[in-house]
C-alpha cells in the first residue's frame, strides 16, 4: 500500500473519531439540558401550588397558580419520561466510547509502539477500528447528524511529540481542568441543598414554635402559613439532590484527578528511563498511557450509566 493510501485512511479513521465525538457531545448536551429543565419544572411546580393554596389571593390568581403549577408538574413526568431515559444514557455512553476508542488506537498507531510498530501495524489499526465501530452500528442516525471539528490528524514525528499531544494534552489540557470543574459543581449543588435544609428547619422550627402565619410574622398581610414554605424548600433541595446525583460530579473529578495523577508518573517514569522513543521501554510507556485513560474512561462511564463496574466498559 502507497504511503499516501495508509494516510487517508487513518485519516478516515480519525474523522469517524471526530464525528462520535460530535455525537456524543451533542447527546450530552442534550441530557444536561432536559435535567436542567426537569429541575427548574420541579421547584416552579412547588412553588405554583404553594401560591395557589393562598387565601389572600383575589379573582381567578389561585386558579391561574393552580393551573401552572399542575402543568409544570405534569412536564416534569413527561420530560423524565420521554429524554431522561436509560437508553438516552447509553446512547450518550456508546457514542463516547466510541469516539475515544477509535482516539486511542490512532494516537497507539502514531506512536510506532507494539502493537503498532510491525509491518501489519495498519491492518491491526483497521481491524480494531472495525470492530469499535460495531458497537455503534444501531445509532446510524446519529451518526448522520454529526457535525465533526476540523481537528488534523495527529502526527507524532518522534516520541516527545506523542508525550505532549497524547500524555500531557489529556493530564493538563483535559483531566485537571475537568476535575475542578466537576469539584465546583458538586460544591455548588452540595451548598445550594445545605443552605435550603437550614432555611427550612428554621422555618419550620419558627412555625412550630409560634403557630402564626407568616402574615403576622413578616406583616405582609397575608395568611399563608410557614408550613407551606418549608414544604416548598423540601422540594427545591430534594430536586437539586436528584439533578446532582445524576450529573455524579463527585465520581467524576474523583476519577478524573486520580487519572491526571497517574498520567503524571508516567510521564515522570519516561523521564527517568532517558526519554526512550523506541523498544520495549517506549512501548510499556505507551502501552501504560493508553491503558491509564481507557482505565479512566470505563471508570466514569460505568458511574454515569449507574453500572459502578469498570470492567463492564463500553469500548
Amino acid at each position: 500500500m502507497k504511503p499516501t493510501d495508509s494516510q487517508n485512511l487513518v485519516e478516515t479513521f480519525w474523522q469517524d473519531h471526530l464525528a462520535w465525538s460530535d455525537v456524543a457531545d451533542r447527546l450530552k448536551r442534550r441530557l444536561y439540558h432536559w435535567r436542567l429543565a426537569v429541575l427548574c419544572l420541579s421547584i416552579a411546580g412547588a412553588l405554583f401550588q404553594t401560591l395557589s393554596a393562598s387565601p389572600g389571593l383575589v379573582g381567578g390568581a389561585a386558579w391561574v397558580f393552580a393551573i401552572i403549577g399542575t402543568v409544570c408538574l405534569t412536564l416534569v413526568a413527561v420530560f423524565a419520561k420521554r429524554y431522561l431515559t436509560s437508553k438516552a444514557t447509553e446512547y450518550w455512553v456508546r457514542a463516547r466510547s466510541v469516539s475515544e476508542g477509535i482516539k486511542s488506537v490512532v494516537f497507539w498507531y502514531a506512536s510506532r509502539a507494539a502493537p503498532y510498530g510491525g509491518p501489519d501495524a495498519l491492518k491491526t489499526l483497521t481491524d480494531q477500528v472495525r470492530s469499535t465501530l460495531e458497537a455503534a452500528e444501531d445509532m446510524a442516525l446519529e451518526r448522520a447528524k454529526a457535525q465533526p471539528s476540523a481537528d488534523p490528524t495527529p502526527t507524532l514525528p518522534d516520541a516527545q511529540a506523542y508525550i505532549t499531544q497524547r500524555l500531557l494534552k489529556q493530564k493538563d489540557g483535559y483531566y485537571r481542568p475537568r476535575a475542578k470543574e466537576m469539584a465546583k459543581a458538586a460544591e455548588h449543588y452540595g451548598n445550594a441543598e445545605f443552605w435550603l435544609a437550614v432555611v427550612a428547619a428554621v422555618l419550620g422550627a419558627t412555625a412550630t414554635a409560634l403557630h402564626t402565619p407568616l402574615a403576622e410574622s413578616v406583616g405582609a398581610g397575608s395568611d399563608w402559613l410557614l408550613g407551606h414554605w418549608v414544604a416548598v424548600l423540601t422540594t427545591a433541595g430534594a430536586a437539586i439532590a436528584a439533578h446532582a446525583a445524576a450529573g455524579r460530579f463527585t465520581a467524576q473529578a474523583t476519577i478524573f484527578l486520580a487519572t491526571a495523577a497517574r498520567l503524571d508518573r508516567i510521564h515522570q517514569d519516561w523521564i527517568m528511563a532517558n526519554r526512550p522513543e523506541s523498544g520495549a521501554p517506549w512501548d510499556e510507556i505507551v502501552r501504560q498511557v493508553e491503558e491509564t485513560i481507557s482505565a479512566e474512561h470505563r471508570g466514569w462511564m460505568a458511574k454515569v450509566s449507574g453500572t459502578d463496574d469498570p470492567d463492564s466498559g463500553t469500548e
